[in-house]
Formats: structure tokens, sequence, C-alpha cells
């Protein structure tokens, strides 16, 4: 499924998807998706796959993760010729703006060589193959905000969360007010930021993470 590219979006999966399996000249291709929080969490779901299949020949994979505005990703060949299969998984999850997903293609060699670019069409083409099917989700992309909030001016400012999308990540009280961690679309960000100026009078301080 092709997807429209947003910079105020990107695309994720809810639940595990997979496995898939492909053949490419005898060799068996098995491809799994996973929803990761962060790369630990890829780390743990990387580590599980590969004791399932701990007989397989290479377990290769790719993730990418967003935490506000900042990306981090990270692909492996599992010892595949450099450049064949990670590179490939990964660059299937770029071109679908896919973040917190950790995908994996589990090769067992069929006895016949593929050569690098039969390699680079099977790993990648498997997890095509995979993404083709699965239900993806819009999310929106968001940057930071640490919102303090003084008593008197709750009233004014809380209303503002709910109108512009707001989502509360933490929330502490203080003898002063309310202490709020927060993620707002970026698209939203600066209308925010103008919309509490002038509700305070430039009276609340904003922290852009």
């Amino acid at each position: 499924m092709k997807v429209k590219m947003d910079p105020t979006c990107y695309f994720t999966v809810d639940r595990p998807w997979g496995p898939a399996e492909t053949v490419a000249k005898g060799s068996r291709f098995i491809t799994r998706l996973h929803p990761v929080d962060d790369a630990g969490q890829a780390a743990t779901l990387l580590r599980e796959v590969r004791d399932q299949y701990r007989d397989a020949t290479h377990v290769c994979f790719a993730w990418r993760v967003r935490h506000g505005l900042e990306t981090e990703e990270r692909s492996s060949d599992d010892g595949e010729p450099s450049g064949t299969a990670g590179p490939p998984l990964l660059l299937e999850l770029q071109r679908r703006c896919l973040f917190q997903v950790l995908g994996t293609v589990t090769r067992y060699f069929g006895g016949v060589k593929l050569g690098t670019g039969g390699l680079v069409r099977a790993y990648g083409g498997a997890l095509r193959a995979l993404l083709d099917s699965v239900r993806l989700l819009e999310r929106p992309i968001t940057r930071p905000l640490q919102l303090r909030i003084p008593f008197a001016l709750t009233g004014a400012v809380l209303p503002l969360l709910d109108r512009y999308a707001v989502a509360i990540e933490a929330r502490e009280f203080s003898p002063e007010g309310q202490n709020l961690r927060l993620q707002v679309p970026v698209q939203n960000f600066d209308p925010l930021a103008r919309a509490i100026r002038d509700r305070t009078a430039g009276k609340i301080s904003l922290v852009s993470n």
C-alpha cells in the first residue's frame, strides 16, 4: 500500500504482523513487522526473533523510531554481503514514512547463491510484500513543550490544550501551579504558543526541548 508523505505526520502499526514467507531460488525468507517504542524494545524483540529462528542462516533487520522531531534508525545485514539486506529493509520503511517499527527478515539458505542484486531484491521484496498487506496508522509529528501554569491561569490555558490537540505526557503540581510535559502537533505549535501568550499576557514560561 502506497502512502502520501506529509511533513506533519508519520505512519506506524499497532500490532505485530506476519510471519509472511517468500521463496527465492530455494531460500526461504520469513518476514515480521513489530511495533516498538524505542531502540531498547527493538533490541529485545530482535533477540526474541533470533531465539525463535536460531537455526536460520541470517536474521536481518531494520528499525526506525522517533522522539519528537528526532529520528533514530538502524539496520543490519547479519552476515550477508554488505548493503544487501539491512539497507533494503530500511529503505522500505523510509519510503512509507514508517516509524516506531521493527522489520525482520529471516533467511534459510536454499543452496543457491542469489548474488548481491538478487539479495537486495529478495530482502526488500520480502518486507515490501508484507507491508502491502498491513494496516498502517497515521500519527501526528509532534514537538515537545514544557509548560508551567500558575494556578490563577489554569482556566485560561488548559482549554487551549484540547483545542490544539496537545498530548499531556506528565503533570506535576507545585505550590505555584502545574508543570506539564507536552507533545504538540508540529502544525499547531506556533498557533498554540501565540494563543497562550495572548491569553496570559506573556506570563507563561514556554520551553521547547
